[in-house]
C-alpha cells in the first residue's frame, strides 16, 4: 500500500485558518435565516391553507343551508370566491362563479374535477384545491364540489421563496465578507506569536553560539595543557568538546531553519542547467555508495533549465541524498531522477528499505521529528526534512513524500521553471516603507507636540501678565477709594 504526504506552507496554513472561520461564519449566519425563512414560509402556508379549507367547507355549508340536498335550486350565489358545482345523476346542474373563465377552461376543470380523487389540480398555469361532498336518497345522487382557485396565493408564495433564496445567497456572501475581515482580525495574533517564537528561536540560537565556540576553544587549549598522565581528565575534556560540537550542530541547524522561513529571506534565483548540476552534485555521494554497496542509478532528463538558488538547492539534494544513503541497506538502490514538465520541474530521490509507516509519513516534515529512535540515527536532530520542505518553498516549490512499507521511500520536489516573485524582498520593501512612514508620523507628532507645548506657556505667560494688570488696577482703584474716604 502506497502512502503520501504533501506539505503546506505556513501561509496555506493561516489562509486555510481564515477560511475555516470564513466558512463558520457563513454557515451560522445562513443556517439562522434559513431557519427564519422556514418559520415564516410555514406560517404564511398554514395561514393560506387555513383561510382556503375554511372558503371550500363554508361555500359548501352555505350552498346546503340555503337550498339543501336534492333541491331544484339553480341560481345559487356562492360567497369567498370559490367555483360550485353540483352533479346531479352524473349532470352537472349548478355552476357558479366561473367568471373570467373561458368556454374552453371551464370545460377542462369540470372534467378533471370531476375525474380526481386528488385535493389539488393544476391546470395549465392554475393551481385548484377541491372540496367534494356527496350525498344520496331514493331519487338520486348528488355531489357538491367546491374549487377554489389559489393561483394568486401560490404566486405569493412563489415570490416570496425567491426573494428569500436571493436573500439567503446575498446574505451567504456579505457574511462570508464579514467572517473574512473577522478571520484576519482574529488570526492577527496566531501570526504574531508565530514569528515572535521563530525570531525567539534565532535570537537564542545566535546567543548560544558565541558562548559554545569560546568553551570549545577553551577545552582545546586545556586539553593541550594536559600530560599523559591526566588521562581520565582528558576524556572528560573529550565528552565535554563532543557534546558541544553536538549543541554547536543544533544550532547551526535552527539558524539555517530560521533563514529559510523567515518573510524576509531573498533567494539568489539564477538559471543553472538542472541536468548537469543534478549530476555534478550526485557525483559526490558515489563513493559513500560504494563503500555501503549500494548502487546509485539515475534517469536525468538533458538540458533542463531552471531559475533556482544554487546554494539552497544544492543543501536540499544534499539532504535527500543523505537522508537515503542513511536509511538503505546493503545492496540496495537509490534512484535519482529530473523530468520537465509544463511548467515545472520534478526531481525524485527514491531508496529501497523498510519504507515509513503511515503514522509517521504524517509528521516527517515537522520539527524534531525522527521516524528511528535507533543510537545511529539519535545523532540528527530531525531538523533535516524541515529545512528541505523551506528550501523548496522559498524557491516557490512543493515537497512530498511517497512510501511503501518494506519496499520504497521516494521523495519528489517539484519547482517552476520560471523564476518565482522574490517575497521576500517585497516583504523588506514594505518594511522599510512601514518605517519611514512611521519616522514621518513621529517626526510630525513631535512637531506637533512642540507646538502645543509653546503655545501653552505663551497662554500661561498671557494669562499671567493678564492677571498681573488686572490686580494693579484693582489696587490702584481701593487706594484711590480709601483715599476719597479720608478726605
Amino acid at each position: 500500500m502506497k502512502i503520501s504526504v504533501n506539505t503546506s506552507s505556513k501561509k496555506e496554513l493561516f489562509n486555510d485558518l481564515k477560511i475555516k472561520f470564513m466558512l463558520l461564519a457563513s454557515i451560522i449566519g445562513t443556517a439562522i435565516l434559513l431557519i427564519i425563512f422556514i418559520a415564516i414560509f410555514a406560517a404564511q402556508y398554514g395561514d393560506m391553507q387555513l383561510s382556503i379549507k375554511d372558503s371550500l367547507f363554508t361555500t359548501i355549508e352555505d350552498f346546503k343551508s340555503n337550498s339543501g340536498a336534492g333541491s331544484e335550486f339553480d341560481d345559487f350565489d356562492t360567497r369567498n370566491h370559490c367555483i360550485l358545482l353540483v352533479e346531479r345523476n352524473g349532470i352537472i346542474v349548478i355552476k357558479q362563479h366561473f367568471d373570467g373563465y373561458t368556454p374552453t377552461e371551464q370545460s377542462q376543470i369540470i372534467n378533471i374535477v370531476i375525474n380526481t380523487d386528488n385535493e389539488r389540480v393544476t391546470i395549465g398555469k392554475r393551481h385548484f384545491q377541491i372540496l367534494k361532498e356527496s350525498t344520496s336518497n331514493y331519487v338520486f345522487d348528488e355531489t357538491v364540489y367546491a374549487i377554489y382557485d389559489y393561483t394568486m396565493e401560490y404566486n405569493s408564495i412563489m415570490i416570496m421563496v425567491i426573494a428569500f433564496s436571493c436573500s439567503i445567497i446575498l446574505s451567504a456572501w456579505l457574511f462570508s465578507l464579514i467572517g473574512w475581515l473577522f478571520a484576519k482580525h482574529a488570526v492577527k495574533p496566531v501570526e504574531y506569536a508565530f514569528h515572535n517564537q521563530k525570531e525567539l528561536v534565532t535570537n537564542v540560537s545566535h546567543e548560544l553560539k558565541t558562548p559554545l565556540t569560546v568553551l570549545a576553544t577553551n577545552i582545546n587549549l586545556a586539553k593541550g595543557s594536559l600530560t599523559a598522565k591526566n588521562a581520565e581528565a582528558k576524556s572528560w575534556l573529550d565528552s565535554s568538546a563532543a557534546q558541544i560540537e553536538k549543541m554547536n550542530k543544533l544550532i547551526l541547524e535552527m539558524l539555517e531553519l530560521s533563514k529559510f522561513t523567515s518573510v524576509f529571506y531573498n533567494p539568489n534565483f539564477e538559471k543553472i542547467n538542472l541536468s548537469d548540476f543534478l549530476e555534478s552534485t550526485l557525483l559526490s555521494f558515489e563513493a559513500t555508495c560504494y563503500f555501503k554497496k549500494i548502487t546509485l542509478e539515475t534517469k536525468i532528463e538533458k538540458d533542463v533549465w531552471c531559475y533556482v538558488d544554487k546554494n539552497s538547492l544544492e543543501r536540499l539534494l544534499s539532504i535527500l541524498c543523505d537522508n537515503a544513503i542513511k536509511y538503505t541497506p546493503e545492496d540496495g538502490k537509490i534512484r535519482a531522477g529530473l523530468v520537465r514538465q509544463k511548467k515545472k520541474v520534478t526531481l525524485t530521490i527514491s531508496n529501497t528499505g523498510e519504507g515509513i509507516s503511515e503514522e509517521n509519513i504524517k509528521h516527517i516534515f515537522e520539527r524534531f521529528y525522527k521516524v528511528s529512535t535507533d543510537v545511529e540515527q539519535s545523532k540528527s536532530f530531525g531538523l533535516g526534512l524541515s529545512i528541505a520542505r523551506s528550501i523548496a518553498q522559498s524557491m516557490g516549490g512543493e515537497i512530498s513524500c511517497e512510501s511503501e512499507p518494506n519496499k520504497y521511500t521516494a521523495f519528489t520536489v517539484t519547482l517552476p521553471l520560471e523564476k518565482k516573485k522574490n517575497q521576500g524582498e517585497v516583504n523588506q520593501k514594505r518594511l522599510s516603507e512601514r518605517k519611514k512612514d512611521a519616522k514621518a508620523l513621529a517626526e510630525t507628532k513631535s512637531q506637533t507636540d512642540a507646538k502645543k507645548v509653546k503655545s501653552k506657556h505663551k497662554r500661561r505667560a498671557l494669562t499671567s501678565s493678564e492677571s498681573e494688570n488686572n490686580f494693579i488696577e484693582k489696587e490702584t482703584r481701593q487706594i484711590e477709594s480709601d483715599d476719597e474716604r479720608q478726605k
